[in-house]
């Protein structure tokens, strides 16, 4: 799993991005970073799913901070990074982009499919007030990818056990999943390892299911 941050200017990014850091997370603020060496990106609205078409097996989580306007303007000219009538330029320029961003975000909550199959999630944060709610984010953040990287660490263990003794399908390396497609009949395709860690980790009765017979096996004790 990998984050995306995005946000217009002023919203925090790079203060968000830097705390993350702190917890061990591998920053890039450049899309053109591997992704193997890569747990987050510092993205524009375009460049979400640039990246989730070239990673087709790589789960991204957008990260979305937003700020108002006003607060956005006073933090930039503080810290010297452009003028007021510099940044009401910027603004004016990536009004509409970011608009239909968050247009697509809110879209996207009612899994409307707006974005590529692995845009797995989105967490939204509100950075208008003070840092207090970006460690908050952090934190969730933070935990949400310790667990997913225990997942992927169980589940490439798993590859080992035998076939006939495994909770899961596998074909090479990805995992057979059957899902109801639109006229409500199975439907057969492969996730990879990392894709199949956030369905799991988001599908209560599945985790269950598969957990309940690796303990059967003794792959778990």
């Amino acid at each position: 799993m990998v984050y995306l941050i995005v946000g217009r200017p002023g919203s925090g990014r790079k203060t968000l991005s830097g705390i993350l850091a702190e917890g061990k997370l591998r920053v890039a603020d450049d899309i053109n970073a591997r992704v193997s060496d890569v747990d987050l990106y510092i993205a524009e609205p375009e460049e979400v799913d640039e990246l989730a078409l070239r990673y087709p097996d790589v789960s991204f989580v957008v990260v979305y901070l937003s700020a108002d306007e006003d607060i956005r303007r006073k933090r930039l000219v503080r810290d010297n990074i452009c003028t007021k009538a510099e940044f009401d330029s910027i603004e004016r320029g990536i009004a509409g982009n970011y608009d239909s961003f968050e247009d697509r975000l809110n879209k996207n909550k009612l899994y409307t499919g707006v974005f590529p199959d692995n845009v797995v999630g989105s967490y939204f944060c509100s950075n208008s007030e003070n840092k207090e709610a970006l460690y908050e984010a952090a934190y969730t953040l933070l935990a949400s990818f310790s667990s997913h990287k225990n997942m992927v660490s169980i589940l490439s263990r798993m590859q080992a056990i035998p076939q006939d003794r495994n909770p899961l399908e596998w074909k090479d390396d990805k995992i057979v999943v059957w899902q109801e497609n639109e006229k409500g009949e199975p439907q057969k395709s492969l996730a990879s390892i990392d894709m199949f860690s956030d369905m799991l980790l988001g599908d209560k009765e599945g985790f269950y299911r598969v957990f309940t017979s690796l303990l059967e096996t003794g792959f778990i004790s």
